[in-house]
């Protein structure tokens, strides 16, 4: 998936969706405030079908670069069980957090 995003701040960042992740990720608006294109790639989803795995099940790669914004794109659709992306929708903001 494709979305745009607008930095005000220059700090766009990801975050887990209870702020519990272990490690800090890098700010993606790496050329301060402005535009940006996020391309999302997601891989396991359909591996924790019951949401209580005990171990790492799903993979994210985030990709960003300055762009204009534009409409949000599917790149791929779900395949046969596997569960569907996270919905994203563009997005302005000073510093967003994006769950995923």
């Amino acid at each position: 998936m494709e979305i745009s995003a607008r930095s005000l701040a220059g700090e766009l960042m990801i975050r887990g969706v209870l702020d519990d992740l272990h490690e800090e990720l890098p700010i993606l608006s790496f050329q301060g405030p402005g535009e940006y294109r996020l391309r999302i790639h997601a891989r396991g989803r359909d591996t924790a079908v019951d949401c209580a795995p005990n171990e790492v099940t799903e993979w994210y790669l985030i990709q960003a670069w300055p762009s204009p914004a534009r409409e949000a794109t599917v790149l791929r659709q779900p395949v046969r069980n596997e569960a569907p992306s996270a919905v994203a929708t563009p997005i302005e903001t000073g510093v967003k957090k994006v769950s995923l």
